[in-house]
């Protein structure tokens, strides 16, 4: 049996999956399965991953489901995996040829460490359609990232990483959300669990909805356990100009209810004022999409939630009411 589920979430990108299959293709260590879940695809994704799996480059795993959204179709790749390692590439990713074979020695040099739930490394981001590259801040110890064609060099080059490294048998710690909130890491980040900690949560089913934040599921996770940081840029993130990024509000107006489960759950965690309080205006600026009544009344703290209420109520008049 393989040693890592690549799961690909997809939606109409038979156009440019293509790329990832390739990337695929070239690994130097095939020992992974490609498990592709089709949301409900309408263009030509279901004839290209069936003529790939006929060629048998690699060994492709595909599903078709209505469309139920990228939540509902992770929760079926998790339900499908038997590896002992799971890592989520969209469509629009691209490893480089070692990608697996490093992740796999990382792999095998922690996974005796109980308090390791998995495994990330920092993308490389760009986007395709405005011709440009996003500029994000790094973990501290990050050199900035060249942007050539081949990504692949070290991410971490300073004395920080270099302590770390000495004191936890060669690889950095942390939980995804400390990279964010104490190291300040912007961007994307290419995560890999252990099936056995991804199989222990799944994304909530919420009726007439189809969205959850992924973050609501790696809060869950970072509960568990820390991540180790391989220290190589693996993978290439191209952003579409129809993806959820650029769509964030109209996914956040049309799927208020997911959303807010993930902000409550931010809120019961927050660690300063000034984190509760964007929250709870992140939280008033959704409550009365979703239908939520008395927000005030309901809230954990009454007094921040009343100092942000009319700041919430602003920014559902700039970001949402016109989506």
């Amino acid at each position: 049996m393989e040693s890592i589920t690549v799961f690909t979430p997809t939606y109409n990108r038979g156009n440019i999956i293509k790329r990832l299959y390739c990337s695929l293709k070239k690994q130097t260590c095939k020992d992974f399965v490609w498990l592709v879940v089709d949301d409900g695809s309408t263009d030509s994704t279901e004839k290209l991953i069936k003529k790939w799996q006929l060629e048998n480059e690699i060994k492709i795993e595909y599903l078709k489901q209505d469309n139920l959204g990228k939540s509902m179709a992770h929760n079926k790749a998790v339900e499908m995996t038997t590896t002992e390692i799971f890592m989520c590439l969209d469509s629009n990713d691209v490893i480089t040829p070692n990608a697996i074979e490093m992740v796999l020695k990382c792999w095998e040099k922690v996974k005796l460490n109980e308090n390791i739930v998995g495994i990330m490394s920092q993308k490389k981001v760009q986007f395709k359609d405005i011709k440009r590259e996003m500029k994000v801040k790094q973990l501290p110890g990050y050199i900035k990232i060249k942007h050539d064609k081949k990504p692949g060099g070290k991410a971490f080059n300073d004395r920080y990483y270099i302590e770390k490294e000495k004191a936890n048998d060669g690889y950095v710690e942390t939980t995804l959300g400390e990279a964010y909130r104490k190291f300040g890491l912007k961007g994307e980040a290419m995560l890999v669990f252990r099936t056995t900690e991804v199989k222990k949560y799944q994304f909530p089913k919420i009726q007439k909805e189809k969205f959850v934040p992924e973050a609501y599921l790696y809060n869950l996770i970072d509960r568990d356990g820390k991540l180790v940081v391989l220290n190589r840029t693996l993978c290439v993130h191209r952003y579409q100009m129809d993806g959820y990024t650029f769509n964030m509000s109209k996914l956040i107006k049309n799927n208020p209810k997911g959303y807010l489960l993930y902000v409550n759950q931010k809120i019961n965690s927050d660690y300063t004022f000034r984190s509760l309080f964007f929250d709870y205006i992140r939280y008033i600026s959704v409550a009365g999409i979703a239908g939520e009544k008395d927000v005030i009344k309901k809230a954990h703290n009454k007094i921040v939630a009343l100092m942000a209420y009319p700041f919430g109520v602003i920014f559902y008049l700039l970001r949402y009411k016109r989506v």
